[in-house]
């Protein structure tokens, strides 16, 4: 079934809006092979100096006890930064959206916040969540039917739309003027992905007759739109947008399209069975208004464009 596209002029600056059960026990951050060290330099007070520890027996929720008694919340992020989610500033210390949401539920709990940022890829995100290596996952991490059957999600934070990169001489020499959808639907269009992503499986279920390039990486996947190795990329807007913005040449051979009845929920996540950390995770972000478009990241991380 065809999708409805809108054609997103990049060129111009995006309008600013407002926003506004017992799991497994995580194993010991001693147990992994690399944490990531929470600077004091950071625009968010990583330190946690004068955090106010709650006693377990408080709670009768059994997750939430067992997280108070071992006094720390461990969350799984990519070893590869996803700025403005989580990336590392100029002195080294961390910052970002998942940073600042996850040092706020730590601080409403009053544990201290780990971030294991040992993981490679989502998919070996989603395997030590299931296995009980963390806490929750806040990773700019996609909520998708088939993740939901071994993990569960909270509301989302951010939602963004998906998208498709494509490159200008391609799309003249194939006749398409307006929306690609059609086009990529053909027999042997060539159309890149990132290896293990949300993404890639949309791509491979939504154009199974195409010639499709898994790519390691979004700038390998960039530079393949660019340089006609491939008609047309697929990812969120966020991704496109920053491409281009970052590197105004790639909108010389690009134009961005955002499919408007698509949308990629971006939320957190956590083991099945902690239903009861779950609940308190979805109260965080309803009482602190986190319902993040890509005009609201643009507004409040400028330095990540």
């Amino acid at each position: 079934m065809n999708k409805k596209l809108l054609l997103t002029l990049v060129l111009f600056l995006i309008p600013l809006l407002s926003a506004c059960a017992s799991a497994p026990k995580a194993e010991s951050p001693a147990e992994t092979a690399e944490i990531a060290t929470i600077a004091l330099h950071s625009s968010l007070d990583l330190s946690q100096e004068g955090r106010q520890p709650i006693l377990p027996q408080e709670y009768d929720k059994p997750f939430v006890a067992e997280l108070l008694e071992k006094d720390s919340l461990v969350v799984g992020m990519l070893e590869e930064d996803r700025p403005p989610f989580f990336y590392h500033t100029g002195d080294g210390s961390m910052d970002g959206l998942d940073v600042e949401i996850s040092l706020g539920i730590a601080d409403t709990f009053g544990v201290k916040l780990v971030i294991d940022r040992t993981a490679r890829s989502n998919q070996e995100l989603y395997e030590n969540l299931a296995r009980g290596r963390y806490d929750m996952v806040a990773s700019k991490f996609s909520m998708t039917p088939e993740r939901a059957m071994g993990v569960s999600f909270s509301t989302p934070y951010v939602t963004l739309r998906q998208s498709f990169l494509v490159n200008k001489k391609l799309a003249a020499q194939y006749g398409v003027a307006d929306y690609p959808y059609d086009h990529m639907r053909e027999p042997g269009a060539v159309i890149g992905t990132v290896e293990g992503t949300s993404y890639e499986s949309f791509v491979r279920r939504n154009f199974p007759e195409a010639d499709i390039r898994v790519y390691e990486d979004i700038p390998s996947m960039v530079e393949a739109v660019v340089g006609e190795e491939v008609f047309a990329a697929v990812y969120d807007d966020l991704t496109f947008v920053q491409a281009i913005m970052k590197n105004y040449e790639v909108s010389l051979y690009t134009t961005i399209y955002t499919v408007e009845d698509l949308r990629d929920y971006i939320c957190v996540a956590v083991a099945d069975g902690s239903e009861d950390l779950l609940e308190c995770i979805n109260a965080y972000l309803m009482v602190n208004c986190y319902s993040y478009v890509l005009d609201d990241l643009i507004r409040d991380f400028p330095e990540c464009f």
